[in-house]
């Protein structure tokens, strides 16, 4: 593209938790990498008598796209949400017990 390089892979992810009761299943991603905001303020500033040095940052940025979600076990699903809400509960609690002892 004109302002992105464009990679296409395909991706093998592992987990015990598909629905399909495979190990793995593979998945088409698309990376989409922006050119350094430099370049692209070059160009679009061609005949522009703006300095150059305008304090945009030349990171690059990625952006991720898969061609469909891995389908999970619903019932594993429903014990990540359940044992995620516990973490958090203890977490609370040890930050009221360290409050209160204050």
């Amino acid at each position: 593209g004109r302002y992105h390089a464009i990679s296409m892979m395909e991706v093998v992810f592992a987990s015990p938790y598909f629905h399909s009761g495979s190990e793995t299943e593979s998945f088409n991603v698309v990376v989409m990498e922006n050119f350094a905001e430099e370049s692209i303020n070059e160009e679009q500033n061609k005949f522009s008598s703006k300095s150059k040095d305008d304090g945009k940052s030349t990171k690059r940025r990625r952006g991720y796209a898969i061609d469909r979600f891995p389908k999970m076990k619903e019932d594993e699903i429903e014990k990540m949400r359940i044992l995620k809400i516990e973490r958090q509960i203890t977490e609370n609690e040890k930050i009221r017990m360290a409050h209160d002892e204050m």
